[in-house]
């Protein structure tokens, strides 16, 4: 399925391997995407308090991978909470990550603005999954 509408995609992750191939992928279902990249969540975090501040929008989708090794993505998480960043807390974070660990997913159904939680790699059929 393509979709048309233009989509503005955050990309949170230490990996420019993973990174590259997220950004192919979206590509190909949404024609019309642009990408914000952060190799690093304290970055990601200190954009989106701009955007917040400027009264800017913000990006459809935040892909976060929440093993990093700087500000983790739970402490990320809980920033973005507690500072009320997304105040309508759509759902527009995806956690994109390469733990299996159960209780990582069990953690992330605590999180309002968590719209879905995925393990790499990412494929077409996950990306359809999450995309409205």
């Amino acid at each position: 399925m393509d979709y048309i509408k233009p989509v503005q995609v955050m990309l949170v992750d230490d990996d420019e391997i993973n990174n590259f191939i997220v950004k192919t992928l979206i590509r190909k279902v949404y024609k019309n995407s642009s990408f914000i990249t952060f190799l690093n969540t304290e970055d990601a975090m200190r954009t989106l308090l701009r955007l917040k501040a400027n009264n800017s929008q913000l990006p459809d989708y935040i892909l976060l991978e929440v093993n990093s090794p700087d500000m983790n993505g739970w402490s990320f998480l809980d920033e973005y909470d507690r500072l009320k960043i997304d105040n309508d807390k759509s759902g527009r974070i995806i956690v994109l990550t390469c733990s299996l660990f159960t209780p990582d997913k069990d953690r992330s159904r605590r999180y309002h603005s968590i719209g879905g939680y995925f393990i790499k790699p990412l494929t077409i059929e996950s990306l359809n999954s999450f995309l409205k």
